[in-house]
């Protein structure tokens, strides 16, 4: 499953500043328990797991707890060079 986080912030300096919106995709695995309710894990944030007793709560909670994360963080991206090794 995917479900979409989204982030826009727009600067209150100019309406001419406008961050772009980011949308991330997260995979997230719902499982319904033996003893009812439902647990989702995050493959992405794996200390991260979520419990509640139906599906549209835990992918609720699963989404603000993503949310939470991400507005505490920085998106990067780095470049690793694919070098084979030669023999």
């Amino acid at each position: 499953m995917h479900y979409a986080l989204e982030n826009c912030v727009e600067t209150a300096y100019s309406p001419l500043t406008v961050e772009k919106c980011l949308t991330i995709k997260y995979t997230i695995l719902l499982t319904e328990k033996a003893e009812g309710g439902n647990h989702v894990s995050i493959p992405g944030l794996p200390d991260c797991p979520i419990e509640a007793d139906n599906r549209d709560d835990v992918i609720r909670l699963a989404r603000e707890a993503i949310a939470a994360i991400m507005s505490r963080s920085e998106v990067v991206q780095v470049d690793v060079p694919n070098c084979p090794k030669l023999l």
